[in-house]
């Protein structure tokens, strides 16, 4: 997760789909009300509320919004990223360059 409310290393190990997302939005801005494409009166193509399954996490475990925001690291966009040792059976490819 990015976020200055990450939680700084923690490692997820929940079952997450792009469900666990609108379930975190849901959450978040809507009180844990679902929308359902049965009742909310626009098109839906999904079968039901995924987001009610037990098995789906919750994205909330990932932050902590009362922590004081973490600072923004800012990366530098002119370093080029140099990959590391090849994975056995497989060629290593070279760097690209940047700024060509």
């Amino acid at each position: 997760m990015i976020s200055p409310y990450a939680r700084a290393g923690y490692i997820d190990h929940q079952t997450l789909s792009f469900d666990a997302y609108l379930k975190f939005i849901e959450d978040d801005f809507l009180g844990s009300h679902r929308l359902d494409p049965r009742t909310d009166g626009r098109p839906d193509p999904r079968p039901d509320v995924r987001e009610r399954s037990r098995r789906l996490g919750d994205l909330r475990k990932d932050f902590n919004f009362n922590q004081r925001p973490r600072r923004t690291l800012a990366l530098n966009p002119g370093v080029a990223n140099t990959p590391g040792p090849a994975p056995i059976g497989r060629p290593q490819l070279p760097p690209v360059p940047l700024g060509r």
